[in-house]
């Protein structure tokens, strides 16, 4: 077994003394034997290497699939998903709609955060009144944006209230990390830098842009984790997060390059994990501010310079489906008959011209290398593509920190290639994440889709719902709100002596994780 290892960053040789340990997260489904024990004496270690580092770590606050791959090492919600997607208990053990505005959770008696505190009622109170009035400067997740409140019925039973009718909360609640009572009176920089949650592992140290050091948390309610320690380490270059997996420097990457999958698979020493997720990639476009992107025949027009299903078949080989509709089809609301803009350079030319742009105009493209697989070679593919009916997408990049914060204090001109997934797997949480006014996850306004989104949240009738979510899919196709491009695969790359990992939902769940000598 691996000890103390080396891994060279991307265009300088960083010496990265890495004494790892493991992760840990929920039910899971083995990758290999569930019978492995590691040896006490030689400690477990798992380093696992991504594609960016995080901006923060609260618990509370969104951050994409990177920070969601550490928050279900260091966190538990009240209810997560097993194997099959199936919601299952977490910190709850029991829930039931008293009515169609309440939702009331039984907790799971005894567990205990890593501070030494005990799981209550009180505590998720407190959670809820945090989520949904935040403290100045957090931005929280929408999941459960309509939810107005929570009342302690006895110290393991809670109750969560909604304005409107919400039949699918339980559905929002698998990423919503719960955090221990005193979180609640620590200030924002101290809970988004040291982290206290349930979970399987609990911080040690971060050092940004270096590293994130975790260790395994003796009294998790599952059991101690069979990883001692899981280090996360930031690689931004492709090819060197393939060769450290191939040379043994790291245990698992994350944001897998589907140009190496050939060559990964082919590693007698690498096991490749493929799942379908609920994330589309996609172009935001900023129609808040005064220019061409105001104009619906631009949006359409830039929609059908865009070879989507050439992106999927030859930049990210087959590892996912082009869409034209802010969903996939593993999610509510997905609408069969919305197809994607074909791909017409002259058609898109032509709407260029009558909105009053014959010779085009140049726009900003914001991203950030090291997102997600492939977005450099995608957003070159774009800008040229775009070129080629006259709009000068001029590519600016920046780390995902810089990035993610200027998307959400809405900072981002012009164009910018993101994307969006969601555990609930319910299209009303991208509309009202992504899609409503003052969203921040693209700058749309559409004051009809507004009353849309509405009213989608006041309907229970499950079939009614669905057919309203399917009408709003179609509203946002038809008026181009963003450049679609589709969904991706989950995909992660792991030495083959890592077993019982998976992914929960599209993240990487650890907490049942154990390392074969």
């Amino acid at each position: 077994m691996k000890k103390r290892r080396f891994v060279m960053m991307a265009c300088a040789v960083m010496a990265l003394i890495m004494a790892v340990t493991g992760c840990s997260g929920t039910p899971s489904e083995p990758s290999g034997s569930s019978s492995v024990e590691n040896n006490p004496a030689e400690p477990a270690e798992i380093i696992v290497a991504q594609g960016v580092d995080v901006a923060q770590l609260d618990g509370h606050s969104p951050g994409g699939v990177p920070k969601c791959n550490i928050d279900f090492a260091i966190h538990q919600p009240l209810l997560t998903r097993d194997a099959n997607g199936e919601l299952t208990g977490a910190l709850a053990t029991e829930w039931t709609a008293v009515d169609d505005r309440t939702w009331e959770f039984k907790l799971r008696e005894g567990v205990k955060f890593q501070n030494g505190e005990t799981l209550n009622a009180e505590t998720i109170k407190a959670n809820i009144e945090r989520i949904i009035n935040p403290p100045a400067g957090l931005s929280t997740y929408g999941y459960i944006a309509g939810v107005t409140g929570a009342e302690v019925v006895d110290d393991l039973t809670v109750r969560i209230i909604s304005g409107n009718p919400m039949p699918t909360l339980p559905d929002s609640l698998p990423l919503l990390s719960m955090l221990p009572m005193s979180e609640m009176n620590r200030s924002l920089e101290e809970v988004a830098t040291r982290p206290v949650g349930a979970g399987p592992f609990q911080f040690v140290e971060w050092v940004k842009d270096d590293h994130l050091t975790l260790q395994a948390f003796p009294d998790f309610w599952k059991g101690t984790p069979k990883i001692d320690t899981v280090k996360f380490v930031p690689i931004t270059e492709d090819d060197v997060r393939v060769s450290a997996l191939l040379t043994g420097d790291v245990d698992i990457i994350t944001n897998v390059p589907v140009s190496a999958l050939d060559q990964l698979k082919s590693s007698p020493d690498v096991e490749v994990y493929t799942a379908e997720g609920p994330r589309v990639i996609y172009v935001g476009m900023n129609t808040e501010k005064e220019g061409p992107l105001q104009n619906v025949k631009v949006r359409q027009a830039l929609n059908m310079a865009i070879d989507k299903d050439s992106i999927f078949e030859y930049i990210l080989g087959g590892t996912g489906s082009s869409y034209g509709q802010p969903v996939g089809k593993t999610m509510t609301g997905y609408n069969p008959s919305v197809e994607p803009y074909a791909y017409d350079e002259e058609a898109a030319k032509a709407l260029l011209a009558e909105a009053g742009y014959p010779d085009g105009f140049t726009v900003t493209f914001n991203c950030s290398p090291g997102r997600f697989s492939m977005d450099k070679e995608i957003a070159e593919a774009i800008a040229s593509q775009l070129g080629k009916i006259g709009v000068n997408a001029e590519i600016k990049t920046m780390d995902w920190s810089t990035f993610s914060k200027a998307r959400t204090s809405r900072e981002l001109d012009g164009l910018f290639l993101t994307s969006l997934g969601y555990g609930s797997y319910d299209g009303y949480s991208v509309l009202y994440d992504g899609l409503r006014t003052g969203a921040n996850f693209s700058f749309y306004t559409n004051k009809t889709l507004d009353g849309m989104i509405e009213d989608i949240a006041a309907t229970t009738d499950l079939d009614s719902r669905e057919k309203k979510l399917q009408d709003a899919m179609k509203f946002v196709h038809d008026d181009a709100a963003w450049l679609f491009l589709g969904s991706v695969d989950t995909i992660f790359a792991a030495r083959k002596d890592v077993k019982d990992y998976r992914a929960i939902i599209e993240y990487l769940w650890l907490g049942d994780a154990s390392v074969e000598k």
